[in-house]
């Protein structure tokens, strides 16, 4: 998707600045008589990454100097932030320049709210990039404020399809296996079955406790109260971190 947006920014006119650092690409265009640049931030790896909102300051500075070095007056910045949550480009920008967010795990580019939707010629160039399809976040059942989305169809991931809806669905599974055999209101039954206990553990050496009491619930509403914190918790977690590193922390 990255690798898609440049190639559009270059076949619209937009011009490259070198520059030395890995995680950033600068791009400009003279639109009306003002200069339109963008900072394309590659913030997906965010525990390792350099890129701060303090270097972020510095660094939007030196640009600025440099292109008014260059007799452009009128700077307009726009910072482009690819990461794997609209929330993460927010802690990252704190107000320091307008942005978007090339969001890599929903496949989309999100306008947020309060952010600008226009950016010199930049709104049709990303409407482009989905054969102008743009779809009003309010009229899609969106409740997050009214933000605009723009969604790349041919490479959209089914939002269904993600580790936490998996873990979900394995211990509602593992719940109706479990209730079709005994009672899981039984502590016997469930001890028998991979509950948590630790004598077990400690004396008879049964370790894979550890792992098996993740999935197992005492009663429905255990499972019922359980699954909802981890619908709305865990699905922002993955958002923010990855699936790989979501099912890391899920089962540390």
């Amino acid at each position: 998707m990255k690798i898609a947006f440049i190639q559009k920014l270059i076949s619209h006119g937009y011009v490259g600045i070198g520059v030395k650092y890995k995680e950033i690409e600068l791009f400009y265009k003279e639109i009306g008589g003002a200069c339109h640049c963008i900072m394309l931030i590659d913030y997906q790896d965010t525990g390792s990454s350099p890129i701060s909102t303090e270097f972020l300051r510095s660094f939007k500075d030196s640009v600025i100097n440099y292109l008014e070095s260059r007799g452009m007056e009128q700077i307009h910045m726009l910072g482009v932030v690819t990461t794997y949550s609209e929330y993460v480009a927010e802690d990252l920008i704190e107000g320091l320049m307008p942005y978007w967010v090339l969001d890599v795990y929903h496949d989309r580019v999100v306008m947020p709210e309060g952010q600008p939707q226009e950016f010199g010629d930049l709104r049709s160039i990303v409407e482009r990039m989905n054969a102008g399809e743009v779809q009003n976040a309010n009229k899609t059942g969106d409740t997050s404020g009214g933000r605009i989305v723009v969604r790349p169809g041919s490479s959209y991931k089914n939002r269904l399809i993600n580790f936490n809806n998996l873990m979900i669905l394995i211990n509602v599974v593992t719940f109706c296996i479990l209730e079709s055999m005994g009672s899981t209101l039984n502590s016997y039954f469930m001890l028998e079955h991979g509950a948590f206990y630790w004598p077990a553990v400690n004396v008879d050496g049964e370790y894979y406790r550890f792992f098996t009491c993740m999935f197992l619930h005492f009663g429905f509403e255990h499972l019922f109260s359980n699954m909802i914190v981890l619908y709305f918790l865990g699905d922002n977690l993955e958002s923010a971190f990855g699936g790989k590193r979501y099912l890391t922390i899920y089962l540390g």
